[in-house]
């Protein structure tokens, strides 16, 4: 864990730094005409219900050490390799959009990110958008569908088990940080 910080706190922690950094580039993204509605509803509509469920998933230290770990390795070995399919974009069918959203969706519900670092390199290696429509799109996304549904499962599956096998000063400043996201 990053500077020591437990488990359960890494989750909402996690998620409000995403919050603060997707909004101000959702924002920028937008007013630079750099954000397709057409291809942000179906994978939003896909994520919503399955960010719920994965966020009230509390897997166990181990298991989501390793999830982030592979998560964190996917970006980095993204970062350096241009995979990107050459030629024209075109948007995803509504189907694959949606089902691509759906796993985005629990795949960053279990994480605690914001899921645009799943759904950028999608779009860009599948040739739905381009690189300033991928940032546009993939910022509103962390934001809008993921967030919302996200802590609302995060926070009825957190009362069955809050930061279990903490010490009293991590449980102090995971209730601090949950207290940032209500």
């Amino acid at each position: 864990a990053f500077l020591g910080m437990p488990t359960p706190m890494m989750r909402p922690t996690a998620l409000v730094l995403n919050l603060l950094v997707a909004s101000i580039a959702a924002v920028r993204f937008a007013r630079a005409g750099f954000f397709s509605w057409q291809l942000f509803w179906p994978f939003a509509l896909g994520s919503i219900p399955l960010a719920f469920i994965g966020g009230g998933i509390t897997l166990p230290g181990n298991w989501y050490r390793v999830l982030v770990g592979i998560v964190l390795w996917a970006a980095a070995i993204r970062l350096w390799l241009d995979l990107r399919v050459p030629g024209a974009t075109h948007l995803p069918s509504r189907s694959v959009a949606i089902g691509c959203g759906a796993f985005i969706g629990l795949l960053a519900g279990l994480t605690g990110t914001g899921g645009g670092i799943f759904l950028s390199p999608l779009l860009l290696f599948m040739g739905w958008a381009e690189t300033r429509e991928t940032g546009g799109v993939a910022a509103a996304f962390i934001d809008l569908p993921l967030t919302i549904p996200h802590e609302v499962g995060h926070a009825l599956g957190r009362r069955h088990a809050p930061c279990a096998g903490c010490s009293p000063a991590a449980q102090k400043q995971f209730n601090r940080a949950c207290a940032l996201l209500h």
